[in-house]
């Protein structure tokens, strides 16, 4: 059944992932994933499970500090399923030389309800050209 409860659910479920995201907190990205979930990043590997799911956060933030700001384009929920795209934009600093660099990406989250919680069980983003505009 699809309520605004649920629907309140699956947005903080997003929000709380940014700010983790945001913040370089792995435990705290960690704590929104499914046991078994998948996490895909631009150029890199498919990462399935928590244990490689953290390794994978703990090299991106080891490696780059995101400030980026979030908007949810859409969501769509099917029972235990929701699905949501969102775009970011803003900036992120290379860690090791300081170096500040634009940055823009288009997401997609598959989320599933776990009990009573919303959990990300997939995750997949883009980069896209930080110089372009956003078509309209």
């Amino acid at each position: 059944m699809n309520t605004e409860e649920d629907r309140n659910a699956i947005e903080a479920t997003i929000t709380n992932y940014w700010a983790a995201l945001n913040a370089s907190d792995v435990e705290g990205v960690l704590a929104l994933y499914t046991e078994d979930g998948v996490f895909i990043a631009t150029e890199g590997p498919t990462v399935v499970g928590k244990r490689l799911i953290r390794a994978a956060y703990e090299q991106i933030f080891d490696t780059i500090k995101p400030d980026i700001a979030f908007t949810m384009d859409e969501i769509v929920q099917i029972g235990n399923f929701a699905f949501a795209r969102t775009f970011s934009m803003g900036e992120v600093t290379v860690l090791v030389g300081d170096l500040t660099l634009p940055e823009k990406h288009r997401e997609y989250f598959v989320l599933e309800k776990t009990g009573d919680e919303w959990k990300i069980a997939q995750f997949l983003f883009n980069k896209m050209d930080p110089q372009r505009p956003v078509p309209m």
